[in-house]
Parts: structure tokens; sequence; C-alpha cells
């Protein structure tokens, strides 16, 4: 059996398989008759992405395709990332609850399973990191924040999958994928910061953390599987 009606959020540095874990469980649930959905949730998507395209378009024609705009320009014009950088944080709290309701809570109401790359976790930790990185002063107060934190504990996640891979096997995914630049010091903070947020934010209990390198993408799937039917089981007793 497969739970139904379970937001499970998945979090982990970059390259380290969410996508690949997601699609099997997306496959698994259709093999079962199960209504399940993939949701993209982050920071610098949406307009927020444009602003930043366009940006690095104009600055930087020459520079590669493959790096992230907000890097490009963060390298070339810091005054101008963190203007960016403030903007950008404004507009996804707007149109990140929009994305929220309709791609998450309607569907869960409806029964189906939502599996969220990234969520509100993934997306506050972007900033926290993009303003820490561009040393652009307290930034806490800001509304923004205190919206996105406020999202996460009114919907908390049935389970956070913190997924998690040494560095040696992190580069072979890199460079598999003909990543740009995944950029070191983020991926060591995702893996230092990540799971104290998800836990901070969701409760110990609903955050699990799995070696990606220590077993197959179907072990770890048929493992995610049977969490979803544990939270059912306490649920209903």
């Amino acid at each position: 059996m497969l739970s139904r009606g379970k937001l499970v959020v998945f979090l982990g540095p970059v390259g380290v398989g969410k996508s690949t874990v997601i699609r099997a469980l997306l496959n698994l649930s259709k093999k079962r008759g199960i209504k399940a959905k993939s949701v993209y949730i982050k920071a610098f998507h949406g307009p927020s992405y444009l602003l930043w395209k366009i940006a690095s378009h104009i600055i930087a024609r020459e520079v590669n395709r493959k790096l992230a705009p907000w890097y490009i320009v963060g390298k070339i014009n810091r005054n101008l990332s963190r203007c960016l950088l403030l903007i950008s944080v404004y507009l996804d709290s707007i149109t990140i609850p929009f994305i929220l309701i309709l791609k998450v809570i309607i569907p869960k109401l409806l029964r189906v399973n939502i599996f969220v790359e990234e969520y509100l976790l993934g997306t506050l930790f972007d900033y926290i990191y993009s303003f820490y990185k561009l040393e652009s002063g307290n930034y806490l107060h800001l509304l923004p924040f205190k919206m996105l934190e406020s999202l996460c504990l009114r919907y908390k996640p049935s389970l956070v999958i913190l997924l998690d891979a040494d560095l040696f096997e992190l580069r072979k995914h890199w460079k598999d994928r003909d990543y740009g630049d995944p950029q070191i010091k983020y991926v060591l903070s995702q893996k230092h910061i990540l799971p104290k947020l998800a836990q901070a934010l969701c409760g110990k209990e609903h955050v699990v953390e799995l070696e990606i390198t220590s077993a197959l993408v179907a072990d770890i799937v048929e493992r995610i599987r049977r969490l979803c039917d544990m939270e059912d089981e306490i649920g209903g007793s």
C-alpha cells in the first residue's frame, strides 16, 4: 500500500538525486493506481528568475550560460546583486503562496500525494545563504522571511526526506550531469544547515536522513513508502 494525501518534501545538496527519487515514487504511485504529482518550489524562480536572467545577459553576454544567473551577477556586480536579491525575496513572497495553494494544498485535500523538491525550507535556506554571502546585513526581520517561516509552520510536510552523499559521490553526479559550477561552499552549507532548519520548523519526528550512496534508488523508494504508511498508522491510532 502507498498512502494517499501525503506531502513529502525532499531536501539535499545539489545533484544528490532528489529528482531521480521523486520520479521513481511517481512511477510506483502510477503502478499502484494512486494519484501523485511532483512540485518544485525554490527561491529565484518564476518572475525572480527572469529578473536575474535578464540582468546576467546584459552585464555578462560571454559567460557560460550553464552557471546560475545570480552566481554570474554576484561575481561581476555585488551592488546590483544585493538590489536584485531584495527584489527577488519580495517577488517570491507574492508568487510562492499562489504556487503553494494551487499545486500543494488543493491537491493534498483531494488525496493526491505531493512530492516536493526543496519546498519552503529550501527557499528559506537559499535566501539566508544569499543574504549572508552578499553581506547584506540583518534580513530575518523582513516580511518575506516571516511569511515563509509562517507558511512552513502552517503547512508542515508529512515527511521531510534529507538525501545526502559524500562530496566524492556528488562530484561524480555533477560531472555526469554537466553542471556548470555547483559551488562547494553552497553545497557544504546545504549539508550542514538544511537538517537543522528542517528539524526546527517541522519537528525531528518528521525528518528522515537517507544516505543515497549506501542504497539503490529502489531501496530508498521502498523505505519512503513504508515511512508514509507508518505515518498513517500513527495518525490513525
